[in-house]
This record gives C-alpha cells, sequence and structure tokens, in this order.
C-alpha cells in the first residue's frame, strides 16, 4: 500500500533530536551496504498506542512497534508517526521516550505546506526484526482538537537507504488488560441479566 508524498528530502531539518550526538551520516559502510540490501517491498509494522491525560489539553502517547513480517521478512529502519498541525499544537511536540530506546535516533519533523509534522525513528543498528517488538517509545503534546482523547495517527514507512515511501498505515489502540476479578464480575453481570431476561419472558 503506498500513496504520493513528498519526498523525505524535502523535509525540514528535525528541530529536535533525542540522539543527535548521532547523525545519519555518520553511519558505517557496513551499515549503509545492509540497509542497501533490504527488500523494497511492502512493511508489516504495527503500531500500537495508548494515550495518558496529563491535565489540560495536554496528553502523551506511548507507542509500542512489531514488526508483524514472517520469518525472514524485512527488516523496519525507517518510520514517521504524522502529527496534522490542525489537531496537535506543533511547538508542544516533546519526545520522553526512555533510554531503552537509544538504538533509534528520534526526532521532530517540522511541517511544511502540505506535509504535516512527524515524529521520526530512524534505526542507528539493524533495525527491527521481523517478528520482533520494541517498546518505550513515548511523545508530549497538546491537543487542539474535539474535547475527547485523541486517537488514531497515520504512519508512513520508508527505504532507510534510499528514502523511498514503502508502506503507509494507522496506529492502532492498545489493548487494556482486565484484570480477574472486575473480569469475573463483569461475566456474573452479564449471565444475571440473561436469567431475569429469560424469567421475565417465562412469566409474561
Amino acid at each position: 500500500m503506498s500513496r504520493s508524498t513528498p519526498s523525505r528530502l524535502s523535509r525540514l531539518r528535525p528541530i529536535r533530536c533525542q540522539t543527535g550526538a548521532i547523525r545519519r551520516g555518520l553511519l558505517s559502510i557496513t551499515l549503509l551496504t545492509f540497509l542497501a540490501s533490504m527488500s523494497s517491498g511492502a512493511s508489516a509494522l504495527v503500531i500500537e498506542y495508548s494515550t495518558s491525560f496529563l491535565g489540560g489539553d495536554s496528553y502523551r502517547y506511548d507507542y509500542t512497534i512489531t514488526n508483524d513480517a514472517p520469518s525472514g521478512g524485512d527488516n523496519v529502519g525507517l518510520f514517521s508517526i504524522l502529527f496534522d498541525t490542525l489537531l496537535y499544537d506543533f511547538s508542544s511536540l516533546n519526545i520522553v521516550s526512555d533510554a531503552s530506546t537509544a538504538s533509534w535516533e528520534q526526532s521532530v519533523l517540522a511541517p511544511a505546506i502540505g506535509v504535516p509534522a512527524a515524529f521520526d525513528f530512524f534505526a542507528l543498528d539493524f533495525g527491527l526484526g521481523a517478528g520482533e517488538t520494541a517498546a518505550g517509545f513515548a511523545i508530549e503534546f497538546d491537543w487542539l482538537g474535539d474535547p475527547g482523547d485523541p486517537a488514531a495517527q497515520l504512519f508512513e514507512v520508508y527505504d532507510p537507504f534510499s528514502f523511498a515511501l514503502l508502506d503507509v498505515g494507522t496506529t492502532i489502540a492498545a489493548m487494556v488488560p482486565v484484570s480477574e476479578p472486575r473480569g469475573l464480575l463483569l461475566l456474573l453481570l452479564g449471565l444475571g441479566a440473561l436469567l431475569y431476561r429469560r424469567r421475565a419472558r417465562a412469566a409474561g
């Protein structure tokens, strides 16, 4: 799945960089060779998010990324999560990922005409292999949209060597586990409602 989009080379330079000490141009010849050998086939990236309310108009997204490609599939080394500036205050975007994500260069890319702002991820090693999952990525922001929690976002996956667009997708809300006591209570309430309806029908 692909769509027409401005080249990454036309994007404005990152205004913030969490791991700015190591830039893309400093990657070794070995790594560049590896990235060049990656297939340009479609990506299988899955991005789950959870939303936390921080007060006022401020929120936080926490992301978990999974390369859902089958065994032997391509690594994911470069992708961007898009932030529509009509819904997100660009000046408020603040990367707060934890230390476990240090193998990814994370930047906020400024918007341009026809191009939204983006939370950009570039692997400083070999990226996310098929079947692998990484967590700990997070960003804080001010919400400009309608009242209620911010929802899903578009994301784009790129070839980390040529910057060619490989795929687009939409983030999905992470499933919130239900504790066993609460789950049992919900089950009992459901069974009680079912029995009540049956008795009411029998009595009628």
